[in-house]
């Protein structure tokens, strides 16, 4: 039992968290080694995924127009934001750091509405070129 590459107790039962089970098995397939990379043709939350695991999750405003204290659409003040997004400068949601940015949640908003983006999980289904998706039917 003191030996990390046991994977089994005296009883026969798998050791939960045990360093064994990992050896052996391939941990290169990450990224664009793995069978099931998609490249640019990524989806949206799959975008998301890969953004938050390069970047970290979203931790500021990169907004240089966003102030806090603030008031906020019902009058109240607001002293820090709500909470922070990874969101996509081109709206291509391409696999390039350049085109990921932090915005807190109202900034986000705002810029999605200043684009006409609207949700883009709903408009994600859009090919590259802006022109409607067939899979958009079947959702």
């Amino acid at each position: 039992m003191s030996n990390a590459i046991v994977m089994r107790d005296s009883n026969g039962r798998f050791i939960k968290g045990n360093l064994g089970f990992w050896l052996g098995k391939k941990r290169s397939q990450v990224g664009e080694k793995h069978w099931n990379w998609k490249g640019d043709n990524v989806g949206y939350y799959g975008w998301h995924d890969w953004a938050e695991k390069i970047l970290g999750k979203a931790n500021r405003c990169d907004n240089v127009e966003c102030i806090y204290p603030r008031l906020n659409a019902r009058g109240k003040i607001m002293l820090a934001p709500g909470g922070y997004h990874l969101s996509c400068v081109s709206g291509l949601y391409l696999r390039d750091v350049k085109d990921i940015q932090m915005l807190c949640i109202s900034c986000h908003m705002n810029y999605d509405v200043k684009y006409h983006w609207g949700t883009m999980a709903d408009l994600f289904e859009k090919d590259r070129t802006g022109s409607p998706s067939i899979r958009k039917q079947y959702l």
